[in-house]
C-alpha cells in the first residue's frame, strides 16, 4: 500500500495515527533493525499520520 492509498480515503478532515507494534522484536523474525523502524515511521508520517507510536507487544525491548 502506498502513501497515497492511505491518505486519499481519509480526506483532509480526518486524521490517523500509526502504531508500529513490533518495533523492537518480532515473534517470527527476531530482532527488528532500528533502520527498518525508522523507515516505517518516516513512511507513516509522509502518508499523513498525525502521530507514530513505537510499541513492544511481545516484551523484547529491554533497556540496557
Amino acid at each position: 500500500m502506498s502513501e497515497t492509498d492511505i491518505r486519499h480515503p481519509c480526506g483532509s478532515l480526518n486524521s490517523f495515527e500509526v502504531t508500529l507494534s513490533t518495533s523492537f522484536g518480532c515473534p517470527y523474525e527476531g530482532p527488528v533493525a532500528p533502520s527498518a523502524v525508522l523507515t516505517a515511521a518516516e513512511r507513516s508520517l509522509a502518508a499523513g499520520a498525525a502521530a507514530v507510536a513505537l510499541a513492544d507487544t511481545i516484551g523484547t525491548g529491554i533497556p540496557s
